[in-house]
């Protein structure tokens, strides 16, 4: 099995182990990885076709998560955000997923629901993301 399927495996097995993502059909969760300057899509929860384009790192909700080593939040947009190739997205949340001290990616969580995410939900999108990180460095 290449790597790419066995993240998107280690993707579908995380999601479906937290329930309240699961059971929610409105959100889609990516892994996109770090590939020089940009952030490559190389796993996601989804069963729709995943041919989104790269995020530059530094740009967007997704980029700055990463650039900065922070989480982002945005749990109320009045108007739909767009992170490239995807107008649709009312709420999202991402996370850097970190490994030996620097981030190596992004997990996001988005949604085409607003006011989806609030303060509970950062603690498990953070432990999620720990558990993502030591994973795809033991595949």
């Amino acid at each position: 099995m290449n790597r790419t399927k066995q993240l998107s495996q280690l993707m579908a097995d995380f999601v479906f182990r937290d329930r309240r993502i699961a059971d929610q059909r409105s959100l889609k969760v990516t892994l996109l990885l770090a590939d020089g300057s940009i952030l490559r899509r190389v796993a996601t929860s989804s069963d729709e076709p995943d041919d989104l384009p790269d995020i530059t790192i530094g740009e967007g909700i997704t980029g700055k998560a990463f650039s900065t080593k922070g989480l982002a939040v945005a749990p109320d947009m009045p108007t739909p955000i767009r992170e490239p190739g995807d107008d649709t997205i009312r709420s999202m949340i991402a996370c850097p997923v970190v490994g030996s001290y620097e981030p190596i990616g992004v997990l996001n969580l988005a949604s085409r629901v607003q006011l989806e995410f609030d303060r509970t939900d950062i603690p498990r999108v953070q432990i999620l993301s720990a558990l993502v990180a030591y994973e795809a460095f033991h595949i």
